[in-house]
Formats: C-alpha cells, sequence, structure tokens
C-alpha cells in the first residue's frame, strides 16, 4: 500500500528552488513533502504541510497538474519508515511561488524534519535527492519544468 502524500516545489524568482537537508531515517537533500490526512484536500495539504516544515506562509499555487506520481522504498529501509505499513508513497506535487522574506523561513520548529536549507536550481536538486526518489523526481521536475524556469527568471 502507498501513504499518500504531497510534494512541493517552493521556487523564488531570482534565487531557485527550496531544498531541505533531511534528518530521520533517510537522509538527503528533499523538497517539502507530507501525508494528506483524511478527508484533506491535497491543495490544503500542500500549504500545510510547507508551514510545518519550513514555518512559510508566503506562497501561491501556480502549478497543479493533478498527477501522481510514487515510489517505493528500498527494502532496507521500509521497515524502519511509518512502522513497515507503507512500501512507498504516491504523491501529488505542486509548484509554490515564494513571495516572503527569508526571515519567515523557520525549520527549528519541532518536530524538526530538515537540518539545514538552501536555494538550488534544478541540477543540484536532482544531483541531492536519494537513489530511490529520483525517478519520480525526474518525472516532475519534468512535468513542472516550464512552471519552475518561469517563476525563477519572473520579477
Amino acid at each position: 500500500m502507498y501513504r499518500l502524500g504531497v510534494g512541493a516545489i517552493i521556487v523564488k524568482s531570482n534565487a531557485g528552488i527550496w531544498q531541505g537537508k533531511r534528518k530521520g531515517a533517510v537522509d538527503g537533500w528533499q523538497l517539502p513533502q507530507g501525508g494528506i490526512e483524511e478527508n484533506e484536500k491535497p491543495e490544503s495539504a500542500i500549504l500545510r504541510e510547507v508551514y510545518e516544515e519550513t514555518g512559510i506562509k508566503s506562497v501561491d499555487i501556480v502549478g497543479n497538474n493533478g498527477m501522481w506520481y510514487q515510489y517505493d522504498l528500498p527494502k532496507e529501509i521500509k521497515e524502519k519508515v511509518w512502522n513497515g505499513y507503507y512500501i512507498g508513497q504516491r504523491q501529488r506535487w505542486f509548484v509554490l511561488k515564494f513571495y516572503g522574506t527569508e526571515e519567515e523561513i523557520n525549520i527549528a520548529k519541532e518536530p524538526i524534519e530538515f537540518l539545514d536549507w538552501k536555494w538550488s536550481n534544478i541540477e543540484c536538486v536532482m544531483r541531492d535527492i536519494v537513489s530511490f526518489k529520483h525517478d519520480a523526481y525526474e518525472e516532475f521536475i519534468r512535468d513542472y519544468r516550464n512552471v519552475i524556469m518561469n517563476v525563477m527568471s519572473s520579477e
């Protein structure tokens, strides 16, 4: 069974894509993501998750193609994540345009999900992601590339 979730490609014009260094069972850099709660719409879930993980509220959803992307957990961590209940995640991804200031970003809220963060380009995001999520990232980055590039080059 796959866990239903959402993911955020947070883009700041002239800065890049927000990327966080993950704390926990799976180390590495990734984009904000999380589960959809019962009776919650994906659009609400993504705004909640982004705020919980990053402190960011100053965003607009500028990309949502309605598609689902999924990845499987490798055997060696399957039992450590979600008590072994899920085999992976099925996620809806959104592009969010960040219009706030960096003072808004707060990764120190409990529970801490990220140890560090940075603005990155697409190539860096793809290089830094853990291998088992690479194919899913490649798919949604390809599907959203034009939206991402438009936000990155906007004023």
